[in-house]
């Protein structure tokens, strides 16, 4: 199903209502005296903080961003965030097609907390600039991500993707294929868990600081099993566009019409 989502919010939906929550103070991009711009534009961004993180609170990242565009300066909210660590806490969890009224009741309730000022209805009609699809498959039997990993490396890769975008990292616990616009990742997902338990920085996947406490679960449990996760991360309106149009999909690239098991 989904996982990580990048949705875009233009300046008439959503309102600062703190605006130092931000790094920059977004203040400077309303009211004299002004950022300015370069190349074109001028961000402000806000990351979880340390509280929040320290206790486990999941948060979104935020960017505010002001664009100089042939019809003059406009102001829109870049909002990234994971719908199952919204929802559950975890991205183990998967979410259904019935959780997404939920998840954009939590999303906004999460935003207010964060200084901004929006609704569930712009939520729900936001454009995406990003989304990644995944698929946790839970293997048994002795069967290990590794030995699936290491065949899928053996895959003759387009031409497209040259050698020094193909990755094989952690002793072949991962495998990346990708461009600037779109990767595809098979992993190990509890190795990569047990990498971020030492450091964020060695774990392919972000965020990990909410489920890391599921490691220890999982230790305890009778019968060990292992795994094995699929992801396809389109980073931008265009590739989503150009993906969901080879599965005949014809509806505008809004969050809700996206939200589909069937179409994960």
């Amino acid at each position: 199903m989904i996982d990580t989502v990048v949705l875009r919010l233009t300046k008439d939906d959503f309102m600062i209502i703190d605006h130092d929550k931000f790094t920059p103070s977004t203040l400077g991009l309303y009211q004299h005296p002004y950022y300015l711009l370069k190349n074109g534009y001028f961000s402000c961004v806000q990351n979880i903080s340390k509280v929040d993180k320290r206790n486990g609170n999941y948060m979104p990242q935020l960017t505010v961003i002001k664009r100089a565009t042939r019809k003059g300066l406009t102001i829109e909210l870049k909002v990234q965030f994971s719908a199952p660590k919204i929802l559950y806490g975890n991205n183990f969890d998967e979410v259904e097609d019935k959780d997404f009224l939920e998840i954009c009741s939590l999303l906004n309730m999460k935003l207010y907390q964060m200084g901004v000022k929006t609704s569930v209805r712009a939520i729900r009609s936001a454009l995406l600039s990003g989304i990644h699809f995944s698929k946790n498959i839970v293997l048994t039997n002795r069967m290990v991500p590794w030995s699936i990993i290491k065949e899928i490396s053996k895959c003759n890769i387009s031409q497209v993707y040259s050698c020094n975008n193909v990755e094989y990292r952690n002793n072949g616990n991962a495998f990346k294929i990708h461009t600037n616009s779109f990767e595809l990742i098979v992993y190990d997902k509890l190795e990569d868990l047990r990498q971020s338990k030492k450091s964020e920085k060695r774990s392919l996947e972000n965020e990990n600081y909410v489920q890391l406490d599921i490691l220890d679960f999982l230790q305890k449990k009778l019968k060990p099993f292992e795994v094995f996760r699929i992801e396809t991360r389109l980073n931008s309106a265009k590739k989503i566009k150009d993906i969901l149009d080879k599965v005949d999909f014809v509806n505008t690239i809004t969050f809700e019409n996206v939200f589909s098991k069937e179409l994960s």
